[in-house]
């Protein structure tokens, strides 16, 4: 019984700084998530009939990666095994949706120049394409975390080359194993 409770609580302190960024992603990409949804909503009330509400399919593409996000690259940081794909699928969203967004703030900006600075910073995509950039920077460093720790789970090592102390002239041919 006592070798359950400790291993369950090592294993809790191992995936203990995991929690806080894997939590930053989640609420970053609920963030885009709920700003795709506001700019661009999927239903809209219909100028020709009032009370109907009409589809717009549009509107669906932009909503889409923002809800991939959410819910896909989430599950994919949540393991260690799939935590590479999901930084993967992190960095291609990302970077089409800085360009998609880049596109779309050039477009409005030619349609209907901003007369002020702040209206420059708030109808730009600027602050948009920061929270997707924050977003890839939180998957950056959970993928990073899973990284660090070793894949075996038990002795606590990792095997470098840094940690032996003597010129690399003097090392042994195998490296050696620094304790955490």
């Amino acid at each position: 019984m006592r070798s359950i409770q400790s291993t369950s609580r090592a294993k809790l302190a191992r995936c203990w700084p995991r929690r806080s960024p894997l939590a930053e992603l989640f609420l970053l990409a609920l963030t885009a998530s709920l700003l795709h949804l506001a700019a661009h909503p999927i239903f809209a009330p219909d100028d020709v009939r009032p009370g109907a509400t009409v589809f717009r399919g549009s509107f669906v593409a932009a909503s889409l990666l923002p809800l991939l996000d959410l819910v896909v690259v989430t599950l994919l940081f949540s393991s260690r095994r799939t935590a590479v794909y999901g930084h993967l699928l992190n960095g291609l969203i990302v970077v089409y949706g800085t360009v998609l967004m880049g596109h779309y703030g050039i477009a409005a900006f030619v349609a209907k120049p901003p007369e002020t600075p702040v209206q420059w910073l708030f109808k730009s995509m600027i602050i948009d394409v920061a929270i997707a950039w924050a977003d890839f920077f939180a998957g950056k460093a959970l993928h990073e975390s899973w990284l660090r720790e070793p894949e075996s789970g038990g002795g606590g090592t990792i095997k470098t080359a840094e940690a032996d102390p003597r010129p690399p002239g003097e090392r042994a041919s195998t490296s050696s194993a620094r304790t955490l």
